[in-house]
């Protein structure tokens, strides 16, 4: 942000993060406090999806296998990215499926696009962070207007913990999206659209307000 953001941000500034980016955005609001005119947080990793086994059981037991030297091997059913693996059925991330192969395509025209599964390491740090995050009470700081958008299919990460959030923020504003996966802007036509209307308002509503803010000073 510092490096290239900053320098060359032309007003009013919006992020827009999905899933983990999400996450990160919201710990840099929290932390940092910087001067912007929304965020919108698309699927939110508040809380990762452990089901069956529950979080606070997880937690202990990845930090064992941390402290055993697991932190790079990938936790079980996962395994590093597979071209012909994750059939489009019954997929957690979108029920389109043209999206879901171009994806694919683009995967195979450039490798190094490739994300493989979650190891003991990566889940042991998400854990932390997500940790840290909700043991702050510095989220009622957050002037930022934010909105918050889940999907009532997504088995990814928690739409409740996303919703809980979202009420200790000051400004913000949940919406879920009925049917929609995890990667809902990778998701159908009708999906994105309901996305993409709710982005519009949300934006026109914060940057109105942000340019009144500045009119009275």
């Amino acid at each position: 942000m510092e490096a290239f953001v900053w320098p060359n941000a032309v007003s009013p500034v919006i992020f827009l993060a999905h899933s983990m980016g999400g996450h990160i955005t919201l710990r840099y609001l929290v932390e940092q406090a910087p001067s912007v005119a929304a965020a919108i947080l698309v699927s939110p990793m508040i809380r990762i999806n452990t089901f069956p086994i529950p979080g606070v059981l997880l937690g202990p037991f990845l930090q064992v296998a941390n402290r055993a030297g697991w932190s790079e091997r990938y936790i079980p059913a996962a395994g590093p990215y597979d071209p012909g693996g994750s059939p489009f059925e019954n997929n957690p991330l979108t029920s389109d499926r043209e999206r879901f192969m171009k994806e694919r395509r683009i995967i195979s025209q450039n490798p190094a696009l490739a994300l493989g599964g979650v190891t003991y390491g990566w889940l042991f740090e998400a854990f932390k962070s997500m940790d840290r995050l909700l043991s702050a009470g510095s989220l009622r700081t957050v002037a930022t207007p934010i909105l918050i958008v889940g999907g009532s299919a997504d088995r990814v990460v928690s739409v409740p913990a996303m919703r809980r959030v979202c009420r200790r923020l000051p400004a913000c504003r949940f919406v879920k999206i009925s049917h929609a996966k995890h990667e809902i802007l990778n998701e159908t036509d009708s999906i994105r659209l309901l996305f993409w209307n709710e982005f519009d308002k949300f934006v026109q509503t914060a940057i109105s307000t942000t340019h009144l803010n500045h009119q009275g000073r």
